[in-house]
């Protein structure tokens, strides 16, 4: 293949269109602390008093066996940080 002066300046336009382009772009969302926040209601969270029996690595990562027990809890948030939708699920205890 045969590099012409039209070739080179369309790849260097390519590069620098994509070098001007925000990083925030191509960087998904955290919306973990969005989650954390819209169900505490903006409580500070505090540490201790959650076990979250859980594999260090699961074998399939469509179904990972969890266990949490947090007393005298009213509801439970599960969440999987780093994800782009990070809501596992929502447990409601009555």
């Amino acid at each position: 293949m045969e590099l012409t002066k039209r070739d080179a300046l369309r790849l260097g336009l390519g590069v620098v269109a994509v070098a001007a382009t925000p990083a925030t772009l191509f960087a998904a969302e955290d919306k973990t602390a969005e989650a954390i926040k819209a169900f505490t209601g903006g409580a500070a969270v505090k540490d201790g008093g959650v076990e979250i029996d859980a594999p260090e690595i699961a074998e399939n990562g469509n179904t990972v066996p969890i266990g949490v027990a947090a007393a005298g809890a009213a509801s439970i948030l599960v969440l999987a940080d780093g994800n782009p939708n990070p809501g596992v699920a929502t447990f409601n205890f009555g």
